[in-house]
């Protein structure tokens, strides 16, 4: 039994409930850990000092509760034990009854011990990588999603429940995702556009759509959405992944600078003005519409065909003017003026 106790890639270790000592372990604790036999015994068998020190409290605590189990059933916990050159390695132990007293307690017990330090590791950094994942989510204001079109079920991310206005741990659960419950959020007067297009794009590789939405709470956003399809060797549609983003401070921006624009315009054909930027380096200018208007060209005929250059000032302006304008234009870009 010994020998068959030596073969498991475990550490196999009988604990004896009255002395709270060791009463057996197998050759695998030199393996794992880098004990001998004669280390443990000037532990006087102590099962603790294979304990990682921070851990022992958590350890006393989840033995208790094999006191409890009937003969048919196992515990299991995890926790770190300290290897004999330093540093710990994480375990998953199993244990069970294996002998009781004349009053049906527990006397004794027996327990097996799985090195699972490198499935700890990878846990960790998956769950590093998944906190990155959503941290970078709530910045970028997106989320992910995955349709099962043979399912009609949707997977979303934690960055799309909360685009949505929902808690993606609270109400994960409780929400049934389905293209329909999706397309309940987009509003009424885009909601019939991203039906019509979806259906004609869903004919290609992917598709890219700007909509507005109504989340849960009543807020209005603007969304773009980016797709991908995929099909099996039938070519027919099996899957649709997607990333669903809030562009909609972007397209405020957008839609704030137009509006500036509009009023900018209004006011140089009202006041007959018109605004430029001289560009040092490459010697050419920037005119806004009023400019072009002031010196009888049509802005948007124009725009694409004149070269702004001093060859063309020279065409409107008196050369003697010219010159003068020159000259303290000269003296402002050397910063010995300020305006002109």
């Amino acid at each position: 039994s010994r020998k068959i106790a030596d073969f498991f890639p475990a550490i196999i270790y009988i604990y004896d409930v009255d002395s709270r000592k060791l009463r057996y372990i197998n050759r695998k604790v030199t393996d794992f850990l880098g004990y001998t036999f004669e280390d443990v015994e000037s532990w006087d068998n102590d099962f603790m000092h294979l304990v990682v020190k921070d851990d022992v409290e958590l350890v006393k605590n989840e033995l208790h509760k094999f006191f409890s189990l009937k003969d048919d059933e196992s515990y299991s916990y995890s926790s770190r034990l300290a290897p004999k050159q330093g540093g710990w390695k994480y375990f998953r132990t199993f244990g069970t009854v294996l002998n009781r007293d004349e009053n049906e307690n527990a006397s004794s017990m027996l327990f097996v011990a799985q090195d699972i330090t490198q499935e700890m590791e990878t846990g960790s950094k998956f769950r590093r990588l998944e906190e990155l994942f959503n941290d970078t989510q709530d910045v970028l204001k997106f989320g992910v999603w995955e349709w099962d079109v043979l399912e009609d079920r949707m997977i979303w991310s934690s960055g799309l429940y909360r685009l949505f206005g929902y808690d993606p741990i609270a109400e994960k659960d409780s929400l049934e995702l389905t293209p329909a419950f999706y397309l309940q959020h987009i509003c009424d007067e885009d909601r019939d556009k991203v039906v019509k297009n979806r259906e004609h794009l869903l004919n290609h590789h992917a598709f890219d759509s700007y909509y507005r939405i109504r989340d849960r709470n009543g807020r209005f956003k603007d969304v773009r959405d980016k797709c991908k399809v995929i099909r099996n060797k039938k070519n027919e549609l099996v899957r649709v992944i997607g990333s669903t983003i809030d562009v909609t401070e972007q397209l405020q921006l957008y839609r704030d600078l137009a509006e500036y624009k509009r009023i900018k315009q209004e006011n140089e054909d009202y006041l007959g003005y018109g605004t430029w930027e001289f560009d040092v380096p490459s010697k050419k200018f920037r005119w806004s519409d009023g400019m072009y208007r002031l010196f009888g060209y049509d802005p948007d005929g124009c725009r694409n065909v004149l070269e702004l250059n001093e060859d063309l000032y020279k065409k409107h302006i008196d050369e003697e003017e010219f010159e003068k304008l020159a000259v303290i234009r000269d003296r402002m870009v050397s910063k010995k003026e300020e305006k002109y």
